[in-house]
């Protein structure tokens, strides 16, 4: 292990962020020259989508007497799945309910939902209407038979930059290519920069913008396909700023890359 001190970090500061830049100065970092350990570990999934992704239920009725109360039950196979109910004081329901298809419990695929509405009136008088929404799975496999094509989408928030600084180093390279192989010729990237509390916010901004270029021009040179950058500074923090630990994870860029999949 080797113990080195570094320069102090020289900077113009504002009150609000003096206390950041003594604890930056105070920390103590450990380093590696094994750059196998940067080597991004790739995790994957399938992403379930709905579309639409909500269902909108109007549920209406009359009656000659005023209407008491009404439920409306959703089922599958059995299972009640959403279960809407409100008391009523007038002859007519004129009601929309929202049914949020990837709220938990989730519909199962390919099998219709069984909707179910039953209104009572003043006098007990009860009526009964039921109606089925199919529910169509698309899986891969129809879709290849379909030719509707898909969308790969990766994401990495792997780059972590010291206090002040854009430049790619030698660990972000070790990322970074591996992130390159992904990019293809059709792919579009998204980059998004961040930054931490530490300085104003229009210096952040120009901060996250240099990170944003930086990793751009590695992975993208020649900007080859097509690529939205959006510098963010510290206007979202995305990690805790009143810990050193959460503002070095502030500073960083997120990298999605979106290749379409025939």
């Amino acid at each position: 292990m080797k113990i080195e001190k570094r320069e102090s970090i020289k900077r113009e500061i504002t009150s609000k962020s003096y206390n950041d830049i003594n604890e930056e100065n105070q920390k103590v970092e450990i380093f590696t020259k094994d750059l196998d350990l940067f080597t991004p570990i790739a995790l994957s999934e399938i992403e379930k989508t709905a579309n639409p992704p909500q269902v909108f239920i109007e549920v209406k009725a009359s009656s000659d007497v005023n209407l008491d109360n009404y439920s409306l039950n959703l089922e599958q196979s059995g299972t009640t799945i959403r279960k809407y109910q409100d008391n009523l004081n007038s002859n007519q329901l004129n009601d929309k309910k929202t049914w949020n298809i990837l709220e938990e419990p989730v519909p199962i695929l390919d099998k219709p939902v069984t909707v179910t509405l039953n209104a009572k009136d003043k006098q007990n008088n009860t009526k009964t209407v039921t109606n089925n929404v199919e529910i169509i799975q698309k899986t891969i496999k129809s879709k290849r038979a379909l030719i509707v094509n898909d969308m790969k989408i990766e994401r990495y928030s792997l780059v972590l930059f010291d206090l002040d600084k854009y430049d790619a180093t030698q660990q972000h390279k070790k990322v970074l290519n591996e992130i390159k192989k992904s990019v293809q010729p059709n792919s579009t990237l998204y980059i998004l920069g961040y930054a931490d509390r530490t300085g104003e916010e229009q210096y952040n901004i120009n901060l996250a913008k240099n990170r944003c270029s930086a990793i751009n021009d590695y992975i993208n040179p020649g900007n080859k396909v097509s690529a939205n950058q959006d510098a963010i500074g510290s206007t979202k923090l995305i990690y805790d700023n009143n810990t050193p630990e959460g503002r070095a994870f502030s500073r960083t860029v997120r990298i999605e890359i979106r290749t379409p999949v025939k």
